[in-house]
C-alpha cells in the first residue's frame, strides 16, 4: 500500500521525534483523525483501564493507553493528548505495587515521565527512596546520563558504581554503558568547580528504612517566631478546606513526589464567594505630610589627587587658547579643517573636479598582456585630444566616482575624549617629512577621452608582484637559488623584499619611516587599555588602541577604534620587515577578482619605523573556529564542519596555486566570516558557487608571519623550521624533516579533527601511514572523511595535491547541495545557531 507522504510532509513540524523513531503509516492515520474517533478510542481505554483490576497483568492496559496517545498525538505532551495526566496516573496507580518495582515496562514510564518534569533529579530520587528500579541497569545508566548532561561527571561515575555493585540487570549492558562513560571522561575530565563529594545522591541512593523524615515535619520545638524575637510574616500555605492528608511511610520524607499540577497550587487563588467581600480603597488625601523640595544633584568636588579624564590638548589650542566643538576635533583629525567643500547642489568648478577626478584606486591589479588587449588599448590612446571649446571634464562619469563628500563619514565616536588618553605622535620633524614624500611612480600623462593615461606606452600597470600563478612560463628566475632554506630567516626575507619592482616603498599604502623611533611598544604592553585608551598618530590619521586583541607568533594585536569611526586591529612587531603586509598585499593582486579574496584578512596599511612597525588590519569580531568550538564545549554538526571544510579547502587551494603557502593553518588563525544578511536573501539549500547569499559565509584566514611566497624560491624548495614544535605542527616538523606544502595540509587536517571531535588531532603509524587515533562516528559520511584526512596527513612527494583536494571538495559540496533536514536541523538553520552563538560574549581575538 503507498503511503502518501504529502500529508506527512505538510505537518512535519509538527511532529515530535521518538527515539525508537515513528512509523510513516501511523503518523498518516493520526493526521487523518477526527475528534470523533479519537474521543470514542480514548474512551475504549479508560474502560479498559477502569476494569484493568480483573487482569493477571493490570498495568497493561495503561501501556495501550500510553503508546495510542503518543501515535495518536505525534505533536508530544500537549494539553489535548493528555500524556503527562496519564503518565502519572500509571506511576502512582503501581508505585505501591512491589511486583512491579523492577519491571522495565513499568520503569521505561517513569523514564518517560522525568523527561517532562521541571526537576528530573527529584523523579530519579523518588524512585531510589521507593526502591523502585533498583535492579535494573535502566535506572542507574538513565541517571547517569542526566547527571553527566548537567555537567555532574563524578556524581554520574558514582551512580554507574552503585548500579554495578548492586548487580543490576543486563549486567553486560551496565559494564559497556560504564566504559564508555570512562572513555568520554578521559577525554573531557571533570572541571575543578564541579560538585564533589555527593551530598545528596549517596543519601538517596543509600536510605535505610526506618530513618526519620527529612523534612522535620513533626518537630514540635520549632519556634513561630522569626530569628531577631518578632513575629514571622511569612504566610505558610495550607491546602484548602476537605483536603486529606496521607501519614508519611519510611521514605525518607519521599512517600509521594505528586503531579505537575500541584506543584503549581501555590500559585491558584482559591476561589471564594464575593458577597460580603470589602475592597480596601485609600482616601483621596495623603496623610503623609510635605516633605522637603526635590534638590538638584550637583557634582562633588574633586578628591585629592583626581584629575579630569579628558584630553584637553585636543579641546583648546595650545596657541590662541581657542576652544574647539566636537566636530571640529573630528575635523582636525582627519586634516580637512578650515577647507571649503562645495554644496552637492552647486556645479563643481574646473578646478575641484580635477581634485576629486584624480583618485587613485586602492590596490593596482594585474592585467594580461596581450597583443589583442595591447592594440585595443593604443586605439584608445591615439584619439584626437578634446578641443578648446569642448569640456574638459577628464571623462570620468561622477555616478563612477562620487565627489567625496567629507560629511558622509561615520562618527568615529567621540566618547573617546572622555577618557584619559596619552597622544603618541611622532617627534622627529624630519620623519613627517619622509612619511609625507612617498609618492607611487611617475609615468608621463596626458587628457584624453578616457581620463589621463600613459602616452603611447604597452599596458605596465603598477603591481605589487611580478607573479600571478605558479606557471613556469611566467615566473621569474629565482631570488633565492637554494634547495633548503628556514622561510622566517630575516636575511631571506630581506633579499626577497629588495629584488621587488617596483619597490614595497613604492606601495601607496606602506608609510616607511627608516630613521625615526617610534618607541611606544612598551608604552602599549604596560597601559591599562581598558580604562585608559591610548592615540597613536600615523601620517594617516589617529587610533585609539582599545584593549589587546591576542599575541601571535610575530607581535601583540590591538583592538583599535580609527578617526573614522571604524574598528580596526593594529597589529605591533618588533623590527622593521614588514612580511606579512607584503604577502597579503600580493595575495590582494594575484586572487582579486576571485571568491577567495573575502577569505583572506585585509590589510589596509603599513607604518614601519626603525624601532617597530605597525600593520592596519580588518577587525572580526565573531571570532575563530577554537571560539565556537569552546563554546559549545563539543565538535560542530557534521553539515556545519563539512560546510567550513570546503571553504578552507577552496582557500587554501587558491593560495598553493597562486604560489603561497600559510606555513601556520591552526583553529586559531581561521576566523569565523558569518556576514549578516536578510533570510530571504539566503537560500534554504547550500550552492557551491556562493549565489543565493551563501558567499556571504565562511571563513577568514589570517595571520600570516610564517607564509612563503614561492615564485620567488626554486621549485623544489624545502624548509627547515627553528621554532618550537607542538602537536599541531605537520608530523615532518615534528620530526625535524623539511617540509613544503606539507604544513597547510596537515593544519587543514587538525582543523576538521578539531570540528568534527571537538578536541586536538592525535596520530598514530598503521602500516607505514599515519592515520587518526579517533574513531569516526557511523552515521557520518565516514567514505568521504576518511578519504580526505589520509590524505591531508599523508600527502606523499608530489607537491602540490590541489586535484586530488579538488576532487573530494567537490563531492563534499555534492554532498551539501543534496543535504536536507536531518532531525529537523538544516544547514542553514544550524549556521544561523552559530551566528548567535558568536554574538553573545566577547572572547580573546588573535590575528
Amino acid at each position: 500500500m503507498a503511503i502518501p507522504f504529502e500529508q506527512i510532509e505538510e505537518q512535519k513540524e509538527n511532529i515530535r521525534p521518538l527515539k525508537e523513531g515513528r512509523s510513516a503509516a501511523s503518523l498518516v492515520q493520526a493526521f487523518s483523525k477526527n475528534h470523533e474517533s479519537i474521543g470514542s478510542e480514548r474512551a475504549k481505554f479508560e474502560e479498559a483501564i477502569s476494569q484493568s483490576g480483573d487482569l493477571d497483568d493490570p498495568i497493561q492496559p495503561y501501556l495501550d493507553y500510553i503508546n495510542w496517545t503518543k501515535e495518536t498525538f505525534p505533536q508530544g505532551a500537549t494539553q489535548e493528548s493528555g500524556l503527562i495526566p496519564l503518565l502519572e496516573a500509571t506511576a502512582n496507580a503501581f508505585k505501591d505495587a512491589r511486583f512491579y518495582h523492577n519491571d522495565p515496562r513499568y520503569l521505561k514510564v517513569w523514564m518517560m515521565y522525568a523527561r517532562f518534569h521541571r526537576e528530573p533529579r527529584d523523579v530519579f530520587v523518588f524512585l531510589a527512596r521507593n526502591g523502585i528500579g533498583a535492579e535494573l541497569a535502566l535506572y542507574y545508566e538513565e541517571f547517569a546520563a542526566f547527571l553527566e548532561s548537567t555537567g555532574c561527571k563524578s556524581q554520574a561515575d558514582e551512580v554507574y558504581m552503585m548500579g554495578i555493585n548492586a548487580n543490576a540487570r543486563p549486567s553486560e549492558r551496565l559494564a559497556r554503558k560504564y566504559s564508555e562513560f570512562r572513555a568520554r571522561l578521559e577525554a573531557n575530565p571533570p572541571s575543578e568547580d564541579e560538585p564533589r563529594g555527593n551530598p545528596i545522591i549517596r543519601p538517596a541512593l543509600a536510605q535505610k528504612a526506618g530513618d526519620a523524615p527529612i523534612d522535620g515535619a513533626n518537630d514540635s520545638g520549632s519556634s513561630s517566631r522569626g530569628g531577631f524575637g518578632g513575629p514571622a510574616k511569612v504566610e505558610v500555605f495550607s491546602d484548602p478546606s476537605g483536603a486529606t492528608s496521607q501519614p508519611a511511610q519510611n521514605t525518607g520524607g519521599w512517600d509521594s513526589i505528586g503531579t505537575l499540577a500541584s506543584r503549581r497550587k501555590e500559585n491558584v487563588v482559591s476561589a471564594v464567594p464575593w458577597a460580603g467581600q470589602k475592597l480596601e480603597q485609600s482616601s483621596g488625601h495623603s496623610s503623609r505630610s510635605a516633605g522637603p523640595g526635590l534638590s538638584v544633584y550637583k557634582d562633588p568636588p574633586p578628591k585629592k589627587g583626581e584629575r579630569t579624564m579628558v584630553a584637553m590638548e585636543f579641546v583648546t589650542d595650545p596657541d590662541t587658547q581657542e576652544e574647539y566643538c566636537l566636530e571640529e576635533i573630528l575635523a582636525r583629525s582627519r586634516k580637512i579643517y578650515g577647507q571649503a567643500f562645495p554644496d552637492s547642489d552647486d556645479e563643481q568648478d574646473e578646478e575641484s573636479t580635477d581634485v576629486t577626478s584624480h583618485r587613485v584606486p586602492r590596490s593596482p591589479t594585474m592585467t594580461l598582456h596581450t597583443k589583442a588587449a595591447t592594440d585595443e588599448v593604443y586605439e584608445m590612446f591615439n584619439e584626437p585630444l578634446n578641443e578648446d571649446g569642448e569640456d574638459t571634464d577628464h571623462g570620468f562619469d561622477g555616478d563612477d566616482y562620487p565627489d567625496e563628500d567629507m560629511t558622509d563619514y561615520k562618527s568615529p565616536g567621540m566618547h573617546d575624549l572622555n577618557a584619559r588618553t596619552n597622544v603618541l605622535s611622532i617627534n622627529d620633524n624630519q620623519s613627517r617629512k619622509d612619511a609625507d614624500s612617498i609618492q607611487e611612480p611617475v609615468t608621463p600623462m596626458r587628457d584624453s577621452g578616457y581620463g589621463r593615461l600613459p602616452v603611447m606606452t604597452p599596458i605596465a600597470e603598477t603591481t605589487e608582484t611580478q607573479s600571478t600563478v605558479m606557471s613556469q612560463s611566467l615566473m621569474n628566475e629565482p631570488v633565492v637559488d637554494l634547495d633548503l632554506v628556514n622561510p622566517t630567516d630575516e636575511q631571506l626575507r630581506r633579499k626577497i623584499l629588495d629584488s621587488l619592482d617596483p619597490s614595497l616603498e613604492q606601495y601607496q599604502s606602506f608609510f616607511p619611516t627608516p630613521h625615526a623611533n617610534f618607541a611606544k611598544g612598551d608604552s602599549l604592553k604596560k597601559a591599562n587599555l581598558s580604562s585608559h585608551p591610548i592615540v597613536l598618530e600615523f601620517p594617516t590619521g589617529m587610533y585609539c588602541i582599545r584593549g589587546v586583541l591576542g599575541e601571535g607568533g610575530f607581535g601583540i594585536v590591538f583592538l583599535a577604534e580609527s578617526s573614522t569611526g571604524q574598528w580596526k586591529a593594529v597589529k605591533m612587531e618588533s623590527g622593521t620587515a614588514p612580511w606579512e603586509f607584503y604577502i597579503l598585499r600580493t595575495i590582494q593582486s594575484r586572487i582579486a577578482h576571485s571568491r577567495e579574496i573575502d577569505s583572506i584578512v585585509d590589510a589596509e596599511s603599513m607604518f614601519s619605523y626603525a624601532d617597530e612597525s605597525y600593520l592596519i588590519l580588518d577587525y572580526l569580531s565573531q571570532g575563530t573556529i577554537l571560539d565556537a568550538i569552546n563554546a559549545i564545549h563539543s565538535g560542530l554538526p557534521e553539515c556545519v564542519a563539512m560546510f567550513f571544510t570546503v571553504e578552507l579547502l577552496r582557500t587554501i587551494e587558491s593560495l598553493h596555486d597562486h604560489g603561497i603557502i600559510h606555513g601556520d593553518i591552526k583553529p586559531d588563525n581561521v576566523m569565523l566570516r558569518l556576514n549578516p544578511i536578510a533570510d530571504h536573501q539566503w537560500s534554504k539549500y547550500y550552492d557551491r558557487h556562493g549565489r543565493n547569499g551563501w558567499g556571504d559565509k565562511g571563513i577568514v584566514l589570517i595571520d600570516f608571519g610564517r607564509a612563503v611566497d614561492m615564485t620567488k624560491l626554486r621549485p623544489d624548495v624545502r624548509f627547515i623550521s627553528d621554532w618550537k614544535m607542538d602537536n599541531q605542527d605537520c608530523i615532518q616538523m615534528q620530526q625535524g624533516k623539511p617540509w613544503s606544502y606539507d604544513a597547510d595540509y596537515y593544519g587543514i587536517a587538525a582543523i576538521v579533527h578539531l570540528m568534527l571531535f571537538g578536541q586536538y588531532i592525535k596520530t598514530e603509524q598503521v602500516d607505514g601511514e599515519h592515520r587518526i587515533t579517533a574513531t569516526l562516528k557511523r552515521y557520518w559520511q565516514r567514505d568521504l572523511w576518511e578519504k580526505l584526512l589520509l590524505l591531508l596527513i599523508n600527502p606523499g612527494s608530489e607537491l602540490p595535491i590541489t586535484q586530488s583536494l579538488k576532487q573530494i571538495r567537490e563531492e563534499m559540496c555534492t554532498y551539501l547541495e543534496n543535504y536536507r533536514e536531518n532531525g529537523g536541523v538544516s544547514l542553514k538553520g544550524s549556521i544561523r545557531e552559530l551566528e548567535d552563538l558568536c554574538k553573545k560574549g566577547h572572547t580573546n581575538r588573535k590575528m
